[in-house]
């Protein structure tokens, strides 16, 4: 899947995003996207959100060329250290959602990578976890090693409306993922679907 990274920068990504301060209708800041006008489209909406009154609209289409349109890449460039990474979804039916971690753009050793199917079905790169409800709103946390501590592992935490959350320990990537060049969510849905984010997070642990 080839993906622009576009001329964003690691240094214009912020730790948290709530999306309180965009405009109705904006886009992504700080990153690539890619999406066909009139087909499928990132726009900032107030139809829903997680916290606050903004969240982040994911709408696909048919008929989209290529099928992984609309997506976002956040450039990143992170070496070494451990990174915490998470995001709120909300998923309505038939909406396909894809997250991952890639050490290049195009030709890569894929770190964490999140996707639910049509069915609301959760893998952590190919492995089954659990299935999301549909209309509600799910937070995603990320913890994951990079340069020489990177194990080929990572940690996820799942909170679910309702319910305890739920700690997945040393889910496997790529052994050879060390470092991190970008995040890439894309929807590859080929019909009407949407999903919405929002307060997605990207935190380098301070080092000490």
């Amino acid at each position: 899947v080839a993906i622009d990274v576009g001329a964003a920068h690691a240094s214009q990504q912020p730790a948290l995003r709530t999306y309180e301060d965009y405009a109705l209708g904006e886009s992504e800041r700080g990153a690539a996207v890619g999406a066909e006008a009139g087909v499928n489209s990132v726009a900032v909406t107030d139809e829903t959100a997680a916290s606050g009154k903004h969240s982040l609209k994911i709408s696909d289409g048919a008929g989209q060329k290529p099928s992984y349109f609309p997506y976002i890449t956040y450039p990143l460039e992170i070496a070494e250290g451990r990174l915490h990474a998470g995001f709120d979804l909300r998923v309505e039916p038939g909406a396909q959602f894809v997250y991952e971690w890639r050490d290049d753009p195009y030709k890569y050793n894929l770190g964490p990578r999140l996707a639910v199917d049509a069915q609301g079905w959760l893998t952590a790169n190919n492995k089954r976890l659990l299935q999301l409800p549909y209309s509600k709103w799910v937070r995603f946390d990320i913890v994951c090693s990079l340069g020489p501590k990177a194990a080929g592992t990572y940690e996820l935490t799942i909170r679910l409306p309702g319910a305890a959350p739920q700690h997945f320990a040393d889910l496997a990537c790529a052994p050879n993922f060390k470092m991190l060049n970008c995040v890439v969510i894309m929807a590859p849905a080929n019909g009407p679907s949407v999903y919405y984010l929002d307060n997605v997070e990207f935190k380098p642990e301070k080092k000490t």
